[in-house]
Order: structure tokens, then C-alpha cells, then sequence
């Protein structure tokens, strides 16, 4: 049977290659729940410190992506990379800069499905509003898989 989606398989193998960098991790600060400090989008634990990262609002176009008779998704990866304004970018960018070497061009292993490419797409630095002097960077990257 064919897993019908890409979401999970490509989310689960970021979320293990983000969390598999001694290099990264070091970037990032300690988590208030779990062993590392990056989440699931809506599950950050309150009062978590920065610097911290989400992922999980991607979105794929599926179904239409078939090639030689087998099944294609086209995947939007979303990432956010989440810091207190002392100091600026400067941070949000390394962590971008890492995040870059562990997926932009890398091969991935997906439990059913075959990593084609993974592309960094860009990103938009952010001032978030409010007290709480957000910097907020939004990050894309473009993944094909296709299913085995």
C-alpha cells in the first residue's frame, strides 16, 4: 500500500537530522521538556528560553507528481527559527547557516519513500510585535520524494 502523503516520513527525518548535529544542538538553548530544543510547531512548552526551533506547518502537493508510474510529493518544509532580540540576527543566522549544511542538497534516509532532493528555498528574518521582542526567522526548503 502507498503512504498516500510525504509529510510525516520527510518531517520525522529533518527533526532526526536536526537533532543528530552535536554542532547545531550547542547553537540552540536547553529545552524545557525533552532532550532537545526543537518542536513540533504547536508544542512549545511555555516559558521555553531562546534560541529555539518548530517545524511541522509544511505543506505537500501530491497524487499529480507521478513519473514512470510511480508516486511523486512535492513537499514545502517549514522551519522557524525562533530568538530573543539581544544581539540580533547574528545567531538566527548561524543556526540558518547550520541548518543549511545538514538538509540543503543532503541525502536523507525516509522510512518508505525515496529522498530525490532537498533544496533551501529562503528565508525572511522577522520582528515579531509585542512586549516580548520576538526575532522569528522563517525558513523553506523544497523536498521531492517519491514512493518505492
Amino acid at each position: 500500500m502507498s503512504a498516500q502523503t510525504s509529510l510525516n516520513e520527510v518531517d520525522t527525518a529533518v527533526y532526526a537530522r536536526l537533532t543528530g548535529d552535536a554542532t547545531l544542538v550547542a547553537l540552540l538553548a536547553a529545552p524545557m521538556i525533552g532532550t532537545y530544543a526543537v518542536f513540533d510547531f504547536g508544542a512549545v512548552p511555555e516559558n521555553q528560553p531562546f534560541p529555539y526551533l518548530t517545524l511541522g506547518d509544511s505543506h505537500e502537493v501530491g497524487g499529480k507528481m507521478n513519473a514512470f508510474g510511480t508516486r511523486g510529493y512535492l513537499t514545502m518544509v517549514k522551519l522557524h527559527i525562533w530568538d530573543s532580540q539581544f544581539g540580533g540576527f547574528q545567531k538566527s543566522q548561524q543556526i540558518l547557516a547550520r541548518m543549511n549544511v545538514l538538509l540543503d542538497q543532503q541525502p536523507m534516509t525516509l522510512a518508505t519513500q525515496k529522498l530525490v532532493y532537498m533544496l533551501y528555498q529562503g528565508a525572511i528574518p522577522m520582528n515579531d510585535p509585542g512586549d516580548n521582542k520576538i526575532l522569528h526567522t522563517s525558513v523553506e526548503y523544497e523536498s521531492f520524494t517519491q514512493e518505492q
